[in-house]
């Protein structure tokens, strides 16, 4: 929004305006809204300098500002030096995978600061994807990582998903939109049989089939963490196993110990309907949730 104060801004002066609050390094200004702000490249610059002396910011908003390859590259070297920036929001802002890899040099520091990356709406592919995903196997504070609608395919996605089964940190990993297909989907499944901290899998609108989403389903059966795992919008015909990925998600949701979860899913796959299958909507089955 360009609104300050409930007053309504044109795009530059709402960008003054908040490259001089950041400037300024009150203590009280920890979270920066320069979305759709007209940043560009060459502003970009000036607010890395900017933000390399600020100590107090923690979530910089900038989505929807252009910024390109060459303005990810001065804003990732710019946090190389700032130790306070938890949350980084650059959604839409045609960043391809040059601006990828400068991030993904910023995060293979391991201990650095920033817990949210979230990168929608850009157009990384498999090499920006990569490159992330390298830097994934040595980052140690990366909570939150977004990466939907990016142009990211089977190759980037299955690095992706390896990653994960090294990283002991990432909570939440968001991937509509682009083209992992089934064996991106297998790869994540893999990953799934032996991750203990991924929470939330987004593959909405992937390309997956019955085969990926199958595997999916699998690692469910023994991966206990995952509250949230969405394949929405894939060609995925199988009512069946659909059905099973939402009931084994609900298992998750319970709260309860590994050994309980473990307990409810194979007292849900003793209660098979007609077709040889657990029927999740079955009376019968509703008191396992």
């Amino acid at each position: 929004s360009n609104t300050i104060m409930g007053r309504k801004f044109p795009r530059w002066l709402k960008r003054l305006l908040r490259f001089h609050q950041i400037r300024q390094n009150r203590r009280s200004l920890i979270e920066v809204d320069l979305v759709d702000a007209g940043i560009g490249p060459a502003s970009v610059s000036i607010l890395a300098r900017i933000v390399h002396q600020n100590s107090t910011v923690q979530t910089l908003w900038l989505s929807e500002n252009n910024i390109g390859d060459i303005g990810a590259d001065n804003l990732a070297t710019a946090l190389q030096h700032n130790h306070n920036i938890r949350h980084l929001i650059i959604g839409s802002n045609n960043i391809k995978q040059k601006g990828a890899k400068s991030f993904g040099t910023l995060l293979r520091e391991p201990e650095g600061p920033l817990q949210t990356l979230c990168m929608g709406g850009n157009d990384i592919g498999d090499e920006g994807a990569c490159s992330i995903a390298s830097a994934l196997l040595c980052n140690q504070s990366m909570k939150e990582l977004w990466l939907k609608h990016n142009g990211i395919g089977s190759k980037g996605i299955t690095m992706l998903a390896n990653a994960t089964r090294k990283n002991s940190v990432l909570e939440e990993i968001w991937l509509g939109g682009n083209s992992a297909g089934d064996h991106g989907a297998i790869a994540f499944a893999t990953a799934l049989s032996c991750n203990s901290t991924l929470r939330v899998l987004d593959l909405s609108q992937n390309s997956i089939g019955n085969n990926g989403a199958s595997a999916l389903r699998d690692a469910l059966k023994v991966n206990h963490q995952i509250v949230e795992l969405s394949i929405d919008g894939n060609p995925t015909d199988d009512e069946i196993i659909v059905s099973e990925i939402n009931s084994l998600v609900e298992i998750n949701k319970t709260g309860g110990s590994e050994t309980q979860k473990l307990q409810m899913k194979q007292l849900f796959y003793s209660v098979e309907g007609e077709n040889g299958h657990p029927n999740s909507t079955e009376p019968q089955n509703a008191g396992i949730f």
